[in-house]
């Protein structure tokens, strides 16, 4: 029974450090150019990043990824504007596809 419990607390610790290890770096992009954040996360992959809203003293945060790839099933790379120093900033983020209203734009609902 002593065995037992062992095994099952090391089972348990091995795989709290296993998924803390895979786990998005968090990182600060205030005073980051657009090129500086694209590179971070074509480098990370996938990376949380924080940054201050435009209009007001909010702090913003999102998961951004480099490509489809670091998205869960059913998820797509779909593009979001974050703003930075220069103006608009251009990423992706896993957001679940609206495939009703992709083609068809014109129909008012």
């Amino acid at each position: 029974m002593r065995t037992l419990s062992i095994v099952a607390l090391s089972t348990a610790a091995i795989t709290a450090g296993a998924q803390s290890a895979f786990a998005d770096p968090r990182i600060d992009i205030d005073g980051e150019s657009c090129r500086e954040v694209r590179r971070i996360v074509a480098d990370t992959g996938a990376a949380i990043l924080r940054y201050s809203s435009r209009q007001s003293d909010r702090i913003l945060y999102d998961r951004f990824v480099a490509s489809s790839y670091f998205c869960q099933p059913g998820e797509e790379a779909l593009p979001e504007t974050v703003f930075r120093r220069e103006g608009t900033c251009r990423l992706l983020t896993c957001q679940v596809p609206d495939h009703q209203n992709r083609f068809r734009p014109w129909i008012i609902r």
